[in-house]
Formats: structure tokens, sequence, C-alpha cells
């Protein structure tokens, strides 16, 4: 019969094990991979720090280590809740390691939407867009494609508030998205690496 140091040795090592099993697959996959595991790499996810920063070790494990939580809480219940309830529908683990689930760019290519309603040709453009404005549209549409469909509208939004005011069109036929997308692939006014 075993000792009670050997017992105590055994449960260590099943709990160490079952934490492996549980959470090591997720924290070392989604720490190698760039934020991804072998699921989210085939559904063309991945997961992100805030502000869209590589994920790191440490946000892996705060993120993982709160999945046993989420599980012991309901079966995911409260998670699920808390993923309803979220304005960029994180998950508990998200919120505590500061980390958001994407889609990934490299899996979702998606096209600037169709814009046969204004011809940029025959409108100036801009009244008085400035190089930090111009610089959140070019950065804002070399990352849209990463972005879930709710991320996307707030951002776009945020940015669409700024630049709207200063073009010389009002473009209510585009949505925020729509318009930030136009001005990425148009050349614009005034902005002097861009001819027209």
């Amino acid at each position: 019969m075993p000792t009670k140091l050997e017992q105590a040795v055994l449960i260590g090592l099943l709990v160490a094990a079952g934490f492996l099993l549980f959470d090591g697959y997720f924290i070392i996959f989604e720490w190698l991979w760039s934020g991804r595991t072998p699921g989210k790499r085939l559904i063309g996810i991945r997961v992100v720090r805030d502000g869209g920063f590589a994920l790191d070790f440490t946000s892996s494990v705060i993120r993982n280590a709160i999945r046993i939580l989420e599980f012991a809480l309901g079966f995911y219940a409260i998670s699920a809740l808390a993923t309803l309830l979220s304005p960029r529908n994180r998950r508990l683990g998200d919120m505590a390691a500061g980390t958001i689930v994407v889609r990934d760019a490299r899996f979702e290519r998606a096209a600037a939407p169709p814009l046969a309603e204004h011809d940029a040709d025959d409108d100036p453009l801009v009244r008085d867009l400035g190089a930090p404005e111009r610089e959140l549209v070019r950065r804002y549409a070399a990352r849209r494609a990463a972005l879930g469909r709710t991320a996307r509208a707030a951002v776009a939004a945020d940015i669409a508030a700024l630049v709207r005011p200063r073009l010389a069109a009002p473009f209510t036929h585009l949505s925020d998205d729509e318009l930030l997308a136009y001005l990425a692939a148009t050349p614009l006014a005034g902005n002097p690496e861009s001819p027209r």
C-alpha cells in the first residue's frame, strides 16, 4: 500500500497532467503559433492582445488559467453570458488577460465593398484631411479583414466620426466601413504621396 507521501505525489502528478491536457494545449499552441491553436487555425481565428499586439506567454497563461474557473462556474455558462454582454464579445479569460479573438487576415481576405454609387474622379474628396487622419484610414484598411464584424463597425464609426466632417461630400450612401475602405483605395486630394 502506498505511503501518504506517495499518494500526495501521485495526486500532484495527476493534477499537473490534467492541467497540461486541459490548458497546456491552448497555452503552448497559442504562444508558439501566434495566438492560434490547430482548431483556431482551421476556422481562421486567432487571439491577440488589446490593440492588436501579438499574444505573449503571460497573456496566454492568464486567459487559459481562467478557463478552469469558467468551467467550474456552471460549465462556461457565466462565461457565455459575459461574452453576450461584453461589447467586444470577450469571455472572462479574455477580459482578465486583456485579449480578444479576431478573424485572421491570412484566412479571410475581405475585399473592399463595391462602391459603384460614387466616382472619385467627379468629386474633390477632401476639404481638410490631414496626415493623421489619412494614416488612420490607411491603418484601418490594412487591418479591417482581421476585425470581427462588431469590432470593425465600432472602429470604423470612431474613425469616420473624425473623417466625415473634413470631406467635401457627405457620402451618406456609404456606411462608415465602406467610406474608409473607399478612401483607402482612392488617392486623397492634398496627399503629396498620392497624386490625382
